[in-house]
């Protein structure tokens, strides 16, 4: 499942689809993205990102966050440090291990 605005986009992997997830939205927030996702209570969730979907996610996209708490039934992650002058980002919501 994909779901973005332009040039950025959530991705959700099939580990992800079993814990109730699902992306609902996605704003830039002056140079920030603000990221908001179905989620379950007490879970944590790890955020990924990259620039070139080519790139395997385990190998080769940015963990951002490897341990955010859920907060409810939706969870909300602001990507506060996109590289100046980026103009694609993909973005990616795993369960935390």
């Amino acid at each position: 499942m994909r779901l973005g605005i332009g040039d950025i986009a959530f991705l959700v992997s099939e580990a992800t689809l079993g814990h109730g997830f699902a992306a609902t939205e996605i704003n830039i927030v002056g140079e920030d993205v603000v990221l908001t996702f179905k989620s379950k209570s007490g879970l944590n969730y790890s955020l990924w990102r990259t620039t070139d979907l080519s790139t395997s996610p385990d190998d080769d996209w940015e963990e951002l966050n490897d341990s955010h708490p859920s907060e409810g039934a939706f969870t909300t992650f602001t990507d506060n440090n996109v590289p100046e002058g980026t103009l694609r980002m993909f973005y990616q919501v795993r369960p935390a291990l």
